[in-house]
């Protein structure tokens, strides 16, 4: 398609050959580009898998969800996307989602086994308790203190998404040198 401005003697034209250049300059950088994004998203993978279930910063695996990651890369008309999400997922209206897990908050409490004797002591003193059990069972539980207690922040964001939104910042210069590369040769 050709497109012609004119005014006065001056007469300019414009056809697809800006569109076309464009469009090769972003093929050849575009794997490039992709290459560097997937190895950065690996390593931060690796790293935010091996700190899920760490008892100072995750979760215990009562929680019953995996902690695994993976690097999803997709590709559009308009776009490359390469990033990282749970492969735990939920259905929200029929489309899944990533599972929101968080750490314990400041205030969790655990259930513990104890004697029959002790969960007495405990109800007595007006501290919290579990169920009661039978005089012979072992299903006395009292409620204490989660020695994992944290701050109740939500693993993905802490684990992936401010780490890699780091990682892209610094990772910007690197891009802009390849994408030159590319685009140059």
């Amino acid at each position: 398609m050709t497109t012609r401005f004119r005014e006065g003697n001056v007469t300019v034209t414009l056809d697809d050959g800006l569109d076309r250049l464009v469009r090769s300059v972003l093929t050849a950088t575009q794997t490039e580009t992709v290459r560097l994004l997937e190895a950065s998203a690996g390593e931060q993978l690796v790293r935010a898998e091996a700190d899920w279930y760490d008892p100072d910063t995750g979760v215990t695996r009562r929680t019953g969800r995996s902690g695994a990651l993976e690097v999803v890369t997709t590709f559009s008309d308009k776009e490359v996307r390469v990033s990282l999400q749970s492969t735990d997922t939920s259905r929200a209206g029929g489309k899944p989602r990533a599972a929101v897990i968080r750490r314990p908050g400041p205030l969790s409490l655990i259930d513990q086994q104890v004697t029959q004797g002790e969960w007495w002591e405990h109800r007595n003193a007006g501290k919290p308790v579990g169920r009661k059990g039978t005089a012979g069972g072992t299903d006395w539980t009292i409620r204490v203190a989660n020695p994992y207690a944290s701050d109740g922040k939500n693993l993905l964001s802490e684990l992936v998404r401010k780490p890699m939104q780091v990682r892209i910042r610094a990772l910007t210069p690197a891009l802009g040198r390849a994408i030159a590369r590319k685009a140059g040769g």
